[in-house]
């Protein structure tokens, strides 16, 4: 990140990569002392952090008041206005801090395993509602090369759930010229995937990382309600003083962060001090409610977190080691909680695998801790009454016995009056706190919670499987609270990358187009996605991908361009759809009114936002003809759609590719599948057994299927490439039926179908015909096993390849690998999944070519055949055909390959 460059830029480039370089955040002669105080801290061996491949290496909480240096370092690093402005433009407004630790490898470290600090399944990448995201920025104290063991990081993995690429993609932190300078600062997304290196120069200096974390502060503002929590997996190697507090304050910790106070507002006790430009208010814990008092993730409430998740050093098997390590010694043997259930469990282990049982010891222990307080004050609160009152009682009767006359009663009143006015207090405490949005929503059950959420707005599609050539849509990431994760995939998914910068070239003078000449421009640049192989996909009501429909598809690219081109209905439409989202899953979305109306009133809002337009349909009569427009076809960012005439100007040697389509294609066969195709599943994914099904299901995560056969069985959890388009059964067929007699498949091969959808099958063992076979009694092996050599076939040349071809099996392959011989003369190997179908029945009658039939046909001066439908019949034995390019040829019978 250069100093030139703005926090816009900043932030665009921690969306697209995961990863950015701040240079000189910290002075040498501060990096020298901060790094002698790490060195010295790392000897005594107190409060160290386990890390990864722990052996050499060293790590610990550091405290803003530990040594000098560490004050100094903090004000350097957060007071660079170039940091600063791009930490709040990717988290928002001021920060929280959730890590402050320092890392320290010795000659002899091994490398670790390359790993995000965020697990997959608990990350803001995957939940945006659930888990705020988190940026971890690493600052060497010293010039740091590849052999002291540079960070290796693997950009633009921030949104992946897998690190299986990144050992040969990744880059050391120490780049081209081996040499990470002092106080350059790498800041790096936790979920970005990364590894420490090994520490191999035997003459080299302690390797000491200077690491501080941030992310966006939970939202305790009134009428809002924080859904997320820290991400899964994380060390967040915090001391426990120092929860609660923000970019600023550690920007200022000698002011902002001193004791007792800092440690009152890590426990939640005392609110944070206002910043300069606030009114001090009151310190107490409920003011949380009264305005953005900009509190941090505190100590209380991370600490729950991270219990209930049973992460790291809160698990089962940490609370034991706690207790053989002595380490509640500090707690008074009367307030000691329960621990013997789960130390009964941990000793006889008799929990299973899952520890049934003992996934709440911390918490158990934590309440009874509380109940023995409250009993043990509540014991010594009635003592103190019963002395208090025994005393009065003993004292009235010697100075009665003594013939003094005095009042019980005021004593009495006294007494009473302070207990009622000290339960006053309390009760009204309480009270207070007990109606703070905070407390509320944790009545409500809403806080930290988005489980209740209400998918039935959303369009009912059928399930899809995403493709890397899709544009992806989501209404979750619509949040201002979100910050830069709003428009994430803008900037990760490369599809939406190149959609992004097509729109940003197409939009101008858009909202002054006629209406007509606008939805031109939204068609050519859906059927532009088209050509691409793209699709344009949103969260159905399943919570699912779903495909857009082209109608749908184009409303959406009218938002965008209308929204881009005019920026106050730009504007308003962002906003309405924040509330959307808000109303879908923040606040209020419990409520009857939103639940009822709230959303349609929203959407129906917006509808008449876009729908406006700043200049009405030309009337042709009075004004220049329509041809004098600027028609978007001519919109420098438009492709013309290539036409195969174009190719046909080739010589007649070369060979014709299939031109884009005009008409959306899957990019590879089945990658357009979707719930209620009807197709072919690979038997438990690993059997070499194909049957007929239809798919019922989707596992986005997984990229499975979930199919039923045609018996009625249910086989969950298939494979992309385990699942296929059904192709028809056809005469001639080599497959597998049900031999009657011994009830198990053997090869057969189709005769011709009879009534009813059923076939006649002849068995190639004995010869024996069977009649009226049910198609769930037929079943497919490997494609290869289906083909025998000299059978003529109609193949793709490859996955993302539109050329088909006619050709001639020569030898079949174990591996479902096929040689072909093309019409043109070239011999091809090729996958058995990309033949669409046979050609041996390749004489057709004039009666087979009705229009509507699709066809492989020549097309006139051009070598090779292509894909079509036929439109007309001619006279003198013509045909009009229509290639998928969206040209039109004339042609005879004898240029008619085959009908599909």
């Amino acid at each position: 990140h250069s100093e030139t460059e703005t926090a816009t830029e900043a932030k665009e480039k921690m969306l697209r990569h995961g990863v950015t370089l701040y240079p000189s955040l910290l002075r040498p002669e501060t990096a020298h002392k901060v790094r002698q105080f790490i060195i010295q801290q790392n000897q005594k061996q107190k409060d160290m952090i386990y890390v990864l491949e722990n052996t050499n290496r060293f790590s610990f909480g550091i405290q803003v008041d530990q040594d000098p240096s560490i004050a100094e370092a903090l004000e350097e690093v957060l007071g660079h206005e170039h940091l600063v402005q791009a930490l709040e433009a990717i988290m928002g407004p001021n920060p929280a801090v959730i890590e402050f630790t320092g890392i320290t490898a010795t000659y002899g470290a091994n490398e670790q395993d390359i790993h995000a600090d965020i697990i997959p399944d608990a990350s803001a990448a995957r939940f945006a509602r659930n888990f705020v995201p988190s940026y971890s920025l690493f600052i060497p104290l010293q010039n740091t090369t590849r052999e002291l063991g540079a960070t290796h990081i693997c950009p633009g993995t921030h949104m992946c759930s897998s690190a299986e690429f990144c050992d040969s993609t990744y880059v050391s932190a120490a780049g081209p010229s081996n040499h990470w300078p002092l106080g350059w600062g790498a800041l790096v997304n936790q979920q970005t995937m990364h590894r420490g290196a090994a520490h191999t120069d035997p003459q080299g200096p302690e390797r000491v990382v200077f690491i501080l974390t941030f992310a966006p502060r939970p939202r305790w503002n009134p009428q809002a309600v924080e859904t997320r929590i820290l991400g899964g997996g994380g060390s967040y190697s915090l001391h426990w003083s120092q929860w609660g507090h923000t970019l600023r304050d550690f920007a200022n910790p000698r002011q902002r962060m001193a004791f007792p106070w800092r440690h009152l507002r890590s426990l939640g006790l005392v609110a944070p001090p206002p910043l300069q430009e606030d009114s001090w208010a009151t310190f107490l814990p409920w003011s949380k409610n009264h305005g953005d008092r900009q509190w941090g993730w505190d100590f209380w409430t991370v600490t729950y977190q991270r219990i209930a998740r049973e992460e790291l050093g809160y698990s089962g098997e940490a609370f034991f080691e706690a207790l053989q390590q002595h380490n509640f010694d500090w707690l008074p043997q009367f307030l000691m909680g329960t621990q013997e259930p789960y130390t009964a469990c941990y000793e006889d282990m008799e929990c299973g695998d899952d520890h049934e049982g003992v996934e709440s010891v911390w918490d158990l222990f934590a309440r009874t801790v509380i109940q023995n307080l409250q009993h043990f004050c509540q014991l010594w609160y009635q003592r103190i009454v019963a002395v208090c009152l025994g005393t009065l009682m003993v004292t009235n009767m010697l100075l009665y016995s003594a013939g003094v006359q005095i009042s019980l009663w005021r004593p009495l009143r006294r007494h009473l009056l302070g207990h009622v006015t000290i339960a006053a207090l309390v009760w009204l405490y309480f009270y207070h706190v007990e109606q703070t949005t905070w407390a509320q929503n944790i009545y409500r059950q809403m806080l930290f919670n988005v489980d209740k959420i209400d998918y039935s707005h959303f369009p009912n599609l059928p399930d899809v499987l995403l493709n890397p050539e899709d544009v992806v849509l989501t209404q979750e990431f619509q949040s201002e609270y979100i910050s830069s994760f709003s428009n994430v995939l803008d900037y990760v998914h490369d599809s939406n990358v190149q959609w992004q910068a097509t729109v940003e070239k197409s939009f101008a003078n858009y909202d002054k187009q006629s209406k007509s000449l606008q939805e031109t421009l939204c068609r050519d640049l859906f059927l532009q996605v088209a050509q691409g192989h793209g699709r344009f996909l949103t969260k159905n009501s399943n919570n699912h991908w779903g495909a857009l429909t082209p109608s749908l598809a184009m409303r959406y690219i009218h938002k965008t361009l209308k929204s881009m081109a005019d920026p106050t209905i730009g504007h308003l439409v962002k906003w309405t759809d924040f509330l959307i989202s808000e109303f879908q899953f923040g606040y209020w979305r419990e409520t009857l009114p939103i639940k009822t109306t709230g959303i349609e009133l929203l959407q129906e809002l917006q509808a008449k936002l876009l729908n406006s337009t700043s200049r009405e349909e030309p009337n042709h009569q009075d004004q220049s003809p329509p041809c004098q427009h600027v028609s978007p076809r001519r919109q420098p960012p438009l492709k013309p759609l290539p036409l195969i005439s174009s190719t046909v100007k080739q010589a007649a040697t070369e060979k014709v590719s299939l031109p884009p389509r005009p008409t959306p294609r899957a990019p590879r066969l089945g990658a357009w599948m979707q719930v209620g195709d009807v197709v072919e599943g690979k038997y438990r994914g690993k059997f070499d057994e194909w049957y007929k099904a239809t798919i019922v299901g989707v596992q986005n995560t997984a990229e499975t299927w979930d199919v039923v056969y045609e018996d009625g069985e249910l086989d969950e959890g298939l494979c992309r490439t385990c699942v296929r388009p059904f192709v028809p059964f056809w005469p001639g067929e080599s497959v597998q039926c049900r031999d009657p007699v011994t009830e198990f498949f053997a090869g057969c091969k189709v005769l011709q179908l009879s009534a009813f959808g059923k076939f006649d099958v002849q068995l190639l063992e004995n010869g024996l015909i069977l009649t009226n076979v049910e198609e769930s009694e037929l079943r497919r092996g490997g494609r290869a096993s289906n083909w025998s050599i000299g059978d003529h076939i109609v193949a793709y040349e490859a996955e993302d390849n539109d050329n088909v071809f006619i050709g001639k099996i020569l030898r079949t392959f174990s591996d479902g690998t096929i040689r072909v011989r093309s019409q043109a003369g070239e011999t091809l190997e090729i996958e058995d999944s990309l033949i669409v179908r046979s050609a041996n029945q390749l004489d057709l009658e004039p009666q087979d070519l009705v229009p509507g039939t699709e066809v492989i046909a020549h097309f006139p001066d051009a070598d090779g055949a292509f894909l079509g439908v036929v439109t007309s019949l001619l006279d003198h034995g013509m045909y009009s055909v229509d290639y998928d390019d969206g040209t039109s040829a004339m042609v005879d019978i004898s240029m008619i390959i085959a009908s599909m």
